[in-house]
């Protein structure tokens, strides 16, 4: 971006703070928040160069050190973290990443309010907090209600429990619906913590792992419903006798996990982009990287086990199962460290 259209941007990023206000002390556009500035903000109207300052406690000496156009800011004031940006009339501006900065000036200056600045600003303990409610709800419709409910190859054994225990099966429907609507409220929680590492790897990662399997979860959910109309014997269902009731119900519950071991591509595949996000970001550690990799590729297997030798499937997951852990250790590193992007990584490709 110019340094022009940078200016009005960035300008648009301060003014939206609670509590900014706009003032011109020195003849330089500045903004505070209180009496205490955050951010200056100038364009030289006569060979058209821009320039910025904020204060960065967090990130100002890898920002000097990484970026030819960051310098510490003159007269005293780099020795307290402040670090200024200088852009000729032809660069392009790196917006996101000066925003970002901003949001780290701000988050230095204005006053903080009962701890609720740190909250809101730490995606990474968002998004373990979604994680963690997947991995919680994911067992129920998974596990809990087909180990508690179906009976194998018997047909009339499962319908009955199903019967019996309607309550418990329509909690494992909307298990599957929580799960798949919180699968994109994670994928854009963890895209928010990410985009600034490599934003095209990101967006995969969403598409992968948020709004493919959401869909699946979804549609997935009409063969549980399909078999609980069976189950319970409607009467435009007259023409089919209880026998075999019973084993179309089974058959579409068998569809639904057919579903499952398809959707194992995809919980394998979203994994690769997450990976290389967490890998480069180097504000979380590699080893998880490197665990989410093996993770994606025991998914992979277990899934291609499924769809060409069914009879190995069980076997293949147990010895798989360590590996199915990364994304229990990113879970949580996330919910209990959490993490939060240095205003750098949105101009880094890693």
């Amino acid at each position: 971006m110019k340094p022009r259209d940078a200016f009005k941007a960035l300008q648009k990023q301060a003014r939206a703070f609670p509590g900014a206000w706009e003032d011109h002390p020195w003849g330089e556009t500045v903004y505070k928040v209180g009496r205490k500035v955050f951010v200056f903000l100038g364009v030289d109207r006569g060979d058209g160069s821009f320039g910025l300052s904020c204060k960065l406690p967090h990130s100002s000496e890898a920002a000097v050190t990484m970026f030819s156009f960051a310098t510490p800011t003159g007269y005293g004031l780099g020795k307290s973290g402040w670090v200024s940006a200088h852009f000729a009339k032809t660069d392009d501006v790196p917006v996101d990443l000066l925003k970002q900065w901003i949001d780290e000036s701000y988050a230095a200056i204005a006053p903080k309010r009962g701890g609720s600045m740190s909250s809101i600003r730490n995606p990474g303990r968002v998004a373990g907090f979604l994680y963690l409610l997947i991995v919680v709800l994911a067992p129920v419709c998974l596990i809990y209600i087909p180990g508690r409910l179906f009976a194998g190859q018997n047909a009339a054994a499962t319908a009955s429990n199903i019967a019996a225990h309607e309550l418990l099966f329509r909690l494992g429907m909307v298990s599957e619906l929580l799960c798949g609507t919180i699968l994109i409220f994670l994928a854009l929680a963890l895209y928010r913590l990410l985009k600034g590492v490599d934003q095209n790897q990101a967006v995969l990662m969403v598409i992968l792992g948020g709004l493919l399997p959401s869909a699946i979860d979804f549609f997935n959910v009409l063969n549980d419903a399909a078999a609980l109309v069976l189950v319970r014997g409607a009467d435009f269902l007259s023409a089919f006798d209880k026998p075999q009731r019973d084993a179309l119900a089974v058959l579409f519950l068998r569809l639904h996990h057919q579903e499952i071991v398809a959707a194992e591509i995809l919980w394998g595949l979203w994994l690769f982009p997450f990976a290389i996000l967490v890998y480069r970001s180097r504000f979380l550690p590699r080893f998880l990287g490197v665990w989410l990799v093996i993770n994606g590729v025991a998914y992979l297997i277990i899934s291609l086990t499924g769809l060409l030798w069914p009879q190995h499937e069980e076997r293949v997951f147990n010895l798989a199962f360590p590996a199915l852990l990364g994304e229990m250790a990113i879970m949580l590193w996330l919910l209990i460290k959490g993490a939060t992007p240095p205003p750098l990584a949105a101009a880094t490709d890693g």
